[in-house]
């Protein structure tokens, strides 16, 4: 489950742990950008099961989290998955997020119920909402959902 997504209300059924399981579209996005900046990139990368939430000091973490590198332990850029119902309360907790440890430069959204991108940080532009200048990755290309 992302960051703040609450898929209690969609019909999602339960995981290990009695918490919602986000829809399979949500895991498959999640997966094709991770293995994507990691396996045709070589940029470290976490899912949001590997985070290691006492460096973020909180139990919310990001969907996919990039390091400078794999020794790093603070995140530079991270990615919440999201819909459409939920979008807005993510940009909330993503920009306060982003607030509260500077150390994370850029930050994208992504609802995949409108096809929609949103991005945060000095040197993104909104014009290409899906693009990460510090990394010169265009996430939108890992979107490859039929």
């Amino acid at each position: 489950m992302g960051l703040l997504d609450d898929y209690s209300g969609e019909g999602g059924t339960l995981g290990i742990g009695m918490s919602p399981r986000p829809k399979a579209e949500h895991q498959d996005i999640l997966l094709n950008i991770a293995g994507n900046l990691k396996f045709n990139h070589g940029i470290f990368c976490r899912t949001e099961f590997c985070v290691d939430k006492e460096n973020l000091k909180s139990s919310k973490a990001p969907d996919v989290v990039i390091y400078e590198n794999e020794d790093d332990r603070y995140p530079v850029v991270i990615i919440e998955i999201t819909t459409e119902n939920m979008c807005k309360s993510i940009i909330k907790e993503v920009t306060k997020l982003m607030k509260s440890f500077s150390m994370i430069e850029e930050a994208f959204i992504y609802d995949y119920e409108s096809n929609e991108w949103y991005c945060y940080g000095k040197d993104v532009d909104p014009d290409e909402p899906s693009y990460s200048p510090l990394l010169d990755v265009d996430f939108a290309d890992f979107i490859e959902l039929e």
